[in-house]
């Protein structure tokens, strides 16, 4: 996806800093979807979304397709299908994430507890 998002800024052009610009996004946000995020994060997304009319956001999702919009939309029926599964995919890796997260903040929180009482008991 970070090819096609360079495609798209080659297309209109564009520097980093330009294209982070025309899609409402921070440079430094943009920068690090680029070079640093291992996924292009939603804002980046939303913004080519809201301000590339011309680019196929079939194909900037899935490399499938043409990156122009055609006239004829390649919105089909499997590739919807095709991106609600990607889309449950996505938020069944958050939910686990974030499950994850948790645990550890309560080891976390219970490591700190244990730490406290051990320097009371020192002192």
């Amino acid at each position: 996806m970070k090819d096609r998002l360079q495609d798209i800024m080659k297309f209109y052009e564009m520097s980093t800093y330009s294209f982070a610009q025309k899609i409402k996004v921070s440079h430094q946000t943009l920068s690090n979807n680029l070079l640093i995020n291992k996924e292009i994060s939603n804002k980046v997304i939303v913004g080519v979304a809201n301000y590339c009319k011309e680019i196929n956001l079939f194909w900037f999702i899935t490399g499938n397709g043409n990156m122009i919009q055609s006239l004829k939309s390649d919105i089909t029926e499997d590739n919807i299908t095709m991106c609600m599964e990607k889309n449950g995919q996505y938020t069944t890796q958050i939910q686990s994430l974030e499950e994850q997260l948790r645990q550890t903040q309560i080891e976390l929180l219970k490591t700190q507890a244990d730490l406290i009482k051990c320097l009371k008991s020192n002192q």
